[in-house]
């Protein structure tokens, strides 16, 4: 029998087509998933509990919210979410404008700061301590917001200037400080807007880029806010047209962020109850290679009120006046044509209503 034998070129290169006839059989390997966060069942507990519509205050809901909330802050302080927790722990009381519920807010006031001097230290290392003094901080300035006395201010400047000192405390400075200029605003626009300015040349880049953009604010809130737009059904919108009949609100969302077209049945539960009090007007912040998801939004939720989109995404015209940027978000304007309440919710129109004077 005669052996036939092969080059060894000829054999390597039938082994690398055989090899690479194995590799492009074998399955791709699976794309590795993000780790899930242990923690947002949690968060979303929490939120979705201080969300709940029609939920009048009472010491018993209070209870619910701290329990909620406050381990959140304790167990979680570098999250990204906490932040959030403690501006929505401490903001529950804004709402207590009217002669049943203002008692209230004591009764808040004093149930929260227990439930924080109740927390255990020792087992908390300096990030927890850090998150529950800007907790504290948060509290004071709401409370000085509220009252506008000079103790209570006082009180606010301490906490923040003792959280700066501490291990872990510049991650939350920038929130506190920006609350306690909500504080000086209530009772010295001018000394409010000193203050800012000051903070723009603050070395925390974070810091002084948000005091910008709040001076920015306040340079608006100096005249009448003017809106003149075509909305998406061909017609002129005026704002003008409101003047000493009705608030604005502008709201601010994107079809691909899920918080903000949720969002939206809420403002259709509002406008239902107040739209003789308040105008609404969506304002979409996709890009025009976006607009079939926008349509189709549209098409479900079947809002009332005027529709914008100006096609250009976060680089939206009517956005940038108030330094928008993401959704979900909201601009308030009172009957005068005055901005009150820049960066605003859904969950916060009801009660602003109320604090302008609107009778329900």
């Amino acid at each position: 029998m005669k052996i036939v034998s092969f080059p060894r070129v000829l054999l390597a290169s039938l082994a690398l087509i055989f090899s690479a006839g194995l590799q492009a059989q074998a399955p791709a390997p699976k794309a590795v998933a993000p780790a899930a966060d242990p923690a947002a069942a949690e968060f979303d507990a929490f939120f979705k509990l201080r969300d709940l519509p029609n939920t009048p205050p009472s010491g018993q809901r209070f209870a619910q919210l701290i329990k909620a909330g406050l381990p959140l802050v304790a167990k979680y302080p570098k999250h990204r979410r906490t932040p959030e927790v403690i501006r929505r722990l401490t903001d529950v009381a804004q709402g207590f404008n009217d002669k049943a519920t203002v008692p209230m807010r004591d009764v808040w006031f004093s149930q929260l700061k227990l439930a924080i001097l109740n927390v255990p230290g020792d087992p908390l290392d300096d990030d927890g301590r850090a998150a529950l003094a800007a907790l504290k901080a948060a509290d004071a300035n709401a409370e000085a917001r509220l009252s506008r006395e000079k103790d209570t201010v006082e009180l606010a400047r301490e906490k923040i200037d003792a959280l700066a000192a501490m291990p872990g405390g510049q991650r939350f400075v920038a929130d506190a400080e920006m609350g306690f200029i909500e504080v000086i605003k209530a009772r010295n626009p001018d000394a409010a807007e000193k203050m800012a300015r000051k903070l723009m040349e603050h070395p925390d880049k974070g810091l002084a880029g948000r005091a910008a953009d709040e001076v920015r604010i306040m340079e608006v809130r100096k005249a009448p806010f003017d809106l003149k737009v075509t909305t998406l059904d061909g017609k002129a919108f005026d704002a003008t047209a409101l003047r000493g009949k009705k608030a604005l609100f502008l709201y601010f969302w994107s079809a691909d962020n899920a918080s903000s077209v949720k969002e939206l049945d809420t403002l259709k539960e509002i406008y239902f109850e107040h739209r003789e009090r308040l105008e609404i007007v969506s304002v979409n912040l996709d890009s025009a290679e976006n607009r079939a998801k926008v349509d189709a939004v549209l098409k479900e939720k079947k809002m009332k009120w005027p529709q914008l989109a100006e096609g250009a995404g976060t680089k939206s015209e009517t956005a940038a006046r108030i330094n928008v940027r993401s959704a979900p978000n909201g601009a308030l304007i009172d009957k005068a044509g005055m901005l009150v309440l820049p960066r605003a919710r859904a969950w916060q129109l009801v009660g602003a209503l109320k604090a302008m004077g609107f009778k329900f």
